[in-house]
């Protein structure tokens, strides 16, 4: 209930009245005054039980005046509080206004805008993400417009967690979708997002920030994302792998527009990231949110970091004597091959997408390759499957590459053809994989590839000798006198065994379908 005061109007300092009237409390200044005092008191005395409220005179970080300011408002995020004095050591409470210091108008703000942020954040794991939408340059009031319906378009009630729902994600599809011109236009120009990580935790430390974040890198390595999912990196005809329903970066819409805002939702919906990396439990300490807001800055991901993170990637998904699908060793390459084509990828001595040769809709239908041949159809395909700089211009990785399909193959043949319960790469783990590790499994592969092909009086002396031919070509040294790094040769390696498990089934899918039309999408458990 809000109640009149019968007042004198010529008894008031500020008044257009001369006559006795009834007074709304915000057309009287004490009492205007007053209710402003009262409804920004928690902020001058939050979590303070006691003495005097954390309040003085100082400039206001907002808005740059000299002016009255309070110390403990409630902080949009959580980030700052003095309920956490063991986190800040010598923290006077009275005086935190001198660390944080804000009008009253402002922390009004703060409180009345609790609603806005809450629409702003995607949880995903122990993390939260803000994306807080806004436009660089002069305010205006088609700006403020276009914001607003932006927002609007947030659904903080949704049950939906998928990363398309994303702020950013949302918002920039909701402005550069626009019917109008001028507002997708100002939207290309002037957006911008000031994006934070936090755990999801009473502690809120920062994990990571960047206030202002713009859509072109996301645009660009969404971009490069769809080029890789749909060029030959997963055409089994040209020597790739295979697209798979449920795993984030080995499925995307054919038609490319849809696919690169699906895109774009999995890279600000970290679902680009977590698809590569290792698993990480701890709160507060997610480096994966540290990578994510590094890619929204346009900040490249040195290689050496990202082949340890996926090592451990793939250390994590052992379960028992089982071995790692190599979908996860595929959605790896397809992040690897992604930062490459977007220019966010430091310390290779190459690209990592496939050569010129293989750019194009090149397939095993466009060779003079004979289809009913098994032996040519792994040959094209291994050649295929090489032909690219990070292979063509790194003798030792290509050769480590070779190692791991051979001993691919062989396993495959050890566990359906000879029906040997622990084939030979289970004995070999790509993530504890060392140089010793690498040559004995390789005289391993090469001495029963040798006694398999006499045992079945095979055509050659040696199973799969296009792979043998290759390897033996590559390099003369054994992997003890090699100079790669370790981690460099453990991804090199399960790639190459990724491909070599795969080696017979694609060999035997294209001899069937003898046309190129078969289809390569290919049922998988989700990820």
């Amino acid at each position: 209930m809000t109640v009149r005061c019968r007042i004198d109007g010529s008894n008031l300092e500020i008044s257009d009245a001369d006559d006795v009237r009834r007074f709304w409390p915000a057309d009287l200044d004490v009492l205007d005054t007053a209710m402003r005092r009262y409804a920004t008191a928690n902020a001058t005395d939050k979590n303070i039980d006691s003495g005097p409220a954390s309040e003085g005179e100082a400039v206001g970080v907002v808005t740059g005046e000299m002016e009255r300011v309070v110390g403990t408002p409630e902080s949009p995020l959580g980030i700052f509080s003095v309920k956490h004095p063991d986190a800040q050591p010598g923290l006077r409470r009275d005086q935190s206004w001198r660390n944080y210091p804000v009008s009253d108008d402002v922390a009004m703000l703060f409180s009345k805008g609790q609603d806005l942020i809450d629409r702003c954040v995607f949880r995903r794991g122990g993390t939260e993400t803000y994306a807080i939408p806004y436009f660089a340059g002069e305010f205006t009031p088609l700006k403020a417009e276009t914001l607003y319906r932006a927002v609007q378009s947030l659904d903080p009630d949704s049950d939906h967690t998928d990363a398309s729902n994303a702020p950013m994600a949302r918002v920039t599809y909701q402005i550069q979708e626009n019917e109008d011109e001028e507002i997708r236009d100002l939207g290309e120009r002037e957006l911008r997002f000031y994006t934070v990580s936090l755990p999801i935790s009473d502690d809120k430390n920062v994990i990571a920030e960047e206030p202002a974040a713009t859509v072109y890198w996301v645009s660009e390595l969404a971009a490069a994302l769809v080029d890789t999912v749909h060029g030959p990196t997963l055409d089994p005809e040209a020597g790739g792998f295979a697209e798979y329903d449920n795993w984030d970066l080995l499925d995307l819409p054919d038609e490319t527009d849809t696919a690169r805002n699906v895109a774009f939702g999995r890279i600000v919906g970290h679902e680009f990231t977590d698809a590569a990396f290792a698993y990480r439990d701890e709160a507060g300490d997610d480096f994966r949110r540290v990578v994510d807001h590094r890619l929204i800055a346009g900040t490249p991901l040195d290689a050496s970091m990202l082949f340890e993170e996926y090592m451990q990637r793939f250390g994590d998904e052992f379960d028992g004597d089982d071995p790692v699908p190599h979908q996860v060793v595929v959605q790896q390459l397809i992040h690897l091959e992604s930062l490459s084509r977007a220019g966010l990828l430091d310390g290779l001595d190459a690209p990592v997408e496939p050569a010129d040769t293989h750019t194009m809709t090149h397939t095993i239908d466009d060779t003079d390759t004979d289809l009913s041949d098994l032996a040519a159809i792994r040959e094209y395909r291994l050649e295929s499957f090489l032909d690219r700089p990070l292979f063509i211009e790194n003798d030792e990785r290509r050769a480590t590459a070779l190692a791991g399909v051979l001993v691919g193959q062989v396993s495959w043949h050890q566990e359906h053809t000879r029906d040997i319960g622990r084939p030979l790469d289970s004995k070999t783990r790509g993530d504890q994989l060392t140089k010793n590790g690498l040559e004995h499994a390789v005289k391993s592969a090469l001495e029963q590839a040798k006694v398999y092909a006499f045992d079945s009086e095979y055509d050659s002396d040696i199973l799969f000798p296009e792979t043998v031919d290759r390897l033996l070509d590559t390099t003369k040294q054994m992997p003890t006198d090699w100079d790669i790094d370790k981690r460099d040769l453990q991804f090199a390696y399960v790639l190459g065994h990724a491909h070599g498990r795969r080696s017979m089934p694609n060999a035997f899918d294209l001899q069937e379908t003898n046309d190129g039309s078969s289809d390569t999408t290919a049922e998988a458990p989700a990820n």
